[in-house]
């Protein structure tokens, strides 16, 4: 197997065995995506409680994009993937 296909069969099974997990978690995926250095999963929802297996590693606060209050995207790292989810605040 060359090094291109050898790299992708990789991050595809840490990208099954991360969504495994988190949807054995009670987290709700609905996006994967495998290019670059970390597949990258978007969760509908954050994590309800978020212990030292995925602590949040950045977060970013923006206005949303109707003006109405802002939105917060954050990430974490778990099981060689990076996780991302928003939480919109209205006040």
């Amino acid at each position: 197997m060359n090094a291109q296909n050898s790299h992708i069969t990789q991050k595809l099974a840490e990208a099954q065995a991360a969504v495994s997990a988190l949807i054995e978690a009670g987290m709700t995926v609905v996006d994967i995506n495998i290019e670059g250095r970390m597949p990258r999963i978007n969760l509908l929802h954050g994590p309800r409680r978020i212990d030292n297996s995925m602590p949040v590693c950045w977060k970013a606060i923006r206005p949303r994009a109707n003006g109405n209050g802002r939105e917060c995207e954050m990430g974490a790292s778990f099981n060689g993937c990076e996780v991302r989810w928003k939480e919109e605040h209205t006040s």
